[in-house]
């Protein structure tokens, strides 16, 4: 088992995504809204040469929450998540894409097998 965690930085996306998802069989998705270190820093009122440095790769649009998806997979599902993830985000070695990892997991309880 893993728990899979993606940071959507375009919340946008979201519905489309999941669908996405539910069309492959992916289900199971807990949704937290997020905010990265650098997206605080830039919207922040500090006049801080770095924080001006972050405003400035930012837009308006871009400096509001991220989603953040986590989800408990069988090993085997990571891939065709992942998969899913790429079609909807595009390729994350690009800007603004987002981030996704796993981590095993040695125990569960209450989870019900997709």
């Amino acid at each position: 088992m893993k728990a899979v965690f993606y940071v959507l930085t375009r919340p946008e996306l979201l519905q489309k995504l999941l669908s996405h998802l539910q069309q492959n069989g992916i289900c199971g998705c807990t949704i937290f809204e997020s905010k990265g270190m650098a997206r605080e820093l830039a919207n922040s009122d500090n006049e801080h040469v770095i924080t001006g440095f972050l405003r400035s790769f930012f837009s308006q649009e871009s400096l509001r929450h991220s989603c953040t998806l986590m989800l408990v997979l069988p090993e085997e599902k990571v891939a065709r998540l992942l998969a899913c993830i790429k079609e909807v985000a595009g390729d994350m070695t690009q800007p603004d894409t987002g981030i996704f990892f796993s981590v095993p997991i040695d125990f569960v309880e209450g989870f019900k097998q997709q």
